[in-house]
């Protein structure tokens, strides 16, 4: 199966409201079998989730910092596919009025984005080096 059409799959096993972000970055990196150019991939795909959320929402809802508001996107991410594609401006007010969201599920993918970027800055390091021109 292609890693596009499992992306929800990879959200769903994540398992963010039990692991919290701290274990999902573990998983991630340990147990996913994700590589981190997929992990990378994957964290664009909740990104453009929650961009989709903050334009359709965000001028509506009330009582919501900014980062709480960045927050609450981010878990009716992590709430899985089902939970997204039926969210409503309804759901998400109950959800910021009774706390019914945690600390932003984007957090479970700094480290492996930190580790791919690394990756890349190394590969671009060392492309660099075998094309430059030999000096005398």
């Amino acid at each position: 199966m292609k890693f596009d059409a499992t992306k929800w799959g990879f959200i769903d096993a994540m398992k963010y409201n039990e692991r919290g972000y701290k274990g999902c970055s573990e998983w991630l990196l340990n147990e996913s079998g994700l590589s981190l150019r997929n992990i990378y991939t994957l964290s664009q795909f909740v990104d453009e989730k929650c961009f989709y959320l903050n334009d359709t929402f965000f001028k509506q809802v009330r009582d919501v910092s900014d980062d709480g508001w960045s927050d609450v996107c981010y878990q009716i991410v992590a709430n899985g596919k089902e939970f997204f594609e039926g969210i409503t401006l309804e759901k998400i007010q109950h959800m910021i009025d009774n706390d019914l969201y945690t600390e932003s599920f984007a957090y479970s993918f700094r480290e492996a984005e930190d580790r791919y970027f690394e990756y890349k800055k190394a590969l671009a390091e060392l492309k660099y080096e075998r094309t430059k021109p030999k000096t005398p």
